[in-house]
C-alpha cells in the first residue's frame, strides 16, 4: 500500500496529467509567482460570472475554487460550464511549451513585498514548509527571489498581457479592461465595474471572515489569507544587504517592471 505522502504525489501526477491533456486553444493562462495577486483575478473573473450567470451569488473562497480551476489540482478534462468568459486556468508554473499557443495573463508584483506576503503565508502553515528567518527565505532555492525572477523572466515575453499588483491598486477597473480587451473578450462596462468592485481587498478580506478559507486544515487557526494588501510593506523586513541582494538579481533577469 502506498504511503500518504506517496498518495498524494500520485494523485498530483495524475491532476497535471488531466491539466495538460484537458487544456483546450481557447483557454486562458492565468499565472503569477505565489502571493502576487492572482486571487485578485480570480475573483474578478468569477464575479463576472456571478453577476452575469448566478443573479450575484457570494463569492467566498470555496465557491471560488470550485468554479475557477488550476493545473495540477482541477480535472481539465471536465467540461466548461460557463459561457460569459471563457476558461480561465491558474497556475503558478513557469511558461511551459505548452502554454505558449494559448492566450495568457501574468500577474506581478513588487517582488520584494510578494517575498513579505509569501513568508507569511508559510508560517501560516501548521506545518510550515520553511523554517528560518526571512533574509533566508528569500535566499532559499524553493521559496525566494530567485524563484520570483526565474518565473518573471520565462513569462514576461510571452504572456499576451501583463498585470502590475500596484497598478490594479490604483486603477482596477481600467487594467482589467485592458485585459479584457488584450483577450478578446467583450464585457460591458457596468458588468466589469461591478466585478471589480466586489473583487477588492476590502471585500475580499470581509468574505474571508465571514465564510471562511476552503483548506482550513492546513493553517493557524488565526491566518487570513487576505493578509493587509499593502504596497511597500517591504521596507520593514529588508536589510541593506537584502536590498543588494535584490538588485544583483534584478541586473542578473533583466526586470523592467519595478
Amino acid at each position: 500500500m502506498l504511503a500518504m505522502p506517496d498518495r498524494d504525489k500520485v494523485r498530483r501526477a495524475i491532476r497535471y496529467a488531466q491539466g495538460i491533456l484537458g487544456l483546450r486553444k481557447d483557454d486562458v493562462i492565468l499565472t503569477s509567482f505565489p502571493k502576487s495577486g492572482n486571487t485578485w483575478v480570480r475573483f474578478f473573473f468569477c464575479h463576472v460570472i456571478s453577476l452575469a450567470e448566478w443573479g450575484d451569488r457570494v463569492v467566498d473562497f470555496p465557491t471560488l475554487d470550485r468554479t475557477m480551476p488550476e493545473l495540477g489540482v482541477n480535472n481539465l478534462l471536465l467540461p466548461w460550464q460557463h459561457t460569459t468568459i471563457p476558461r480561465i486556468v491558474k497556475t503558478h508554473k513557469g511558461c511551459w511549451p505548452i502554454f505558449r499557443n494559448r492566450k495568457s495573463v501574468l500577474v506581478i508584483r513588487d517582488p520584494r513585498d510578494t517575498m513579505v506576503s509569501f513568508f507569511h503565508f508559510e508560517n501560516g502553515k501548521k506545518t510550515p514548509r520553511f523554517k528560518g528567518t526571512f533574509s533566508e527565505f528569500i535566499r532559499s532555492e524553493a521559496f525566494g527571489l530567485e524563484r520570483w525572477f526565474r518565473h518573471y523572466r520565462s513569462w514576461v515575453d510571452h504572456c499576451t498581457v501583463l498585470l502590475r499588483y500596484e497598478d490594479l491598486k490604483v486603477d482596477d477597473i481600467a487594467h482589467f479592461r485592458r485585459m479584457l480587451d488584450a483577450l478578446s473578450i467583450r464585457m460591458s462596462d457596468d458588468l466589469l465595474a461591478a466585478a471589480a468592485e466586489r473583487s477588492r481587498f476590502g471585500r475580499v478580506k470581509k468574505i474571508e471572515r465571514q465564510f471562511g478559507q476552503t483548506k482550513t486544515d492546513r493553517f493557524k487557526a488565526d491566518y487570513m489569507f487576505a493578509r493587509s494588501g499593502e504596497t511597500g510593506g517591504w521596507h520593514d523586513y529588508f536589510s541593506n544587504e537584502d536590498l543588494e541582494y535584490y538588485t544583483e538579481l534584478s541586473r542578473k533577469y533583466r526586470l523592467a517592471h519595478y
